[in-house]
């Protein structure tokens, strides 16, 4: 049979070929064995996609938190060597003064040696000692006649002095230190009242 373009076709005419081509969803559906639709295919595939992505980043996750704590126990090995050098040089550095400290106290035991003599002697180590120190950053806290200051000083006690400003320095018990800018001992002292 022939189709007239400008007529509607016919669905309930048995001669069209269109008619009882409709599912009715009823058994023997002849669908059942028609392969999954590409929309399935395509979402294993994403998802077999993912769990390599996600693999890959669990492994660069790991190596890169071995990185890390191959970097973390290098530079703690490498602080480690540092203060270690650094105390073997300030060690080294005090050896001569040691050596001085010795020498003195075994002179001292001559009876030829005068107080004048020792004095000086001591003097001379102390002040040796003293350029060491400040040669790595030691630097005293002055404190007599200044203003008391709780960031620099230790009050120990209070005292009344006539002519003294209250809240002065009046007298240095321990003296304090400063490393660069840290203190790393504040001076024990007497402040007027």
């Amino acid at each position: 049979m022939k189709h007239d373009k400008d007529r509607p076709m016919d669905l309930d005419n048995p001669e069209n070929p269109a008619a009882g081509e409709v599912n009715d969803g009823g058994a023997g559906d002849e669908n059942e064995n028609l392969p999954e639709p590409s929309g399935a295919i395509d979402l294993d595939e994403e998802i077999q996609r993912l769990r390599l992505e996600l693999d890959e980043y669990k492994n660069l996750y790991l190596r890169k938190a071995a990185e890390f704590e191959n970097f973390r126990k290098r530079k703690q090995q490498e602080f480690s060597a540092l203060v270690a050098t650094a105390e073997e040089s300030l060690v080294s550095d005090l050896l001569p003064v040691l050596d001085d400290l010795q020498r003195l106290l075994a002179t001292a035991q001559d009876e030829s040696w005068s107080r004048e003599s020792f004095l000086r002697g001591a003097q001379m180590i102390h002040d040796k000692m003293m350029d060491i120190l400040a040669a790595r950053g030691l630097k005293p806290l002055e404190a007599a006649g200044m203003p008391f200051d709780p960031n620099l000083h230790e009050a120990l006690m209070q005292q009344h002095e006539s002519g003294a400003e209250p809240g002065t320095v009046l007298q240095e018990f321990l003296r304090g230190y400063r490393l660069g800018d840290k203190i790393i001992r504040h001076a024990q002292v007497v402040v007027s009242a």
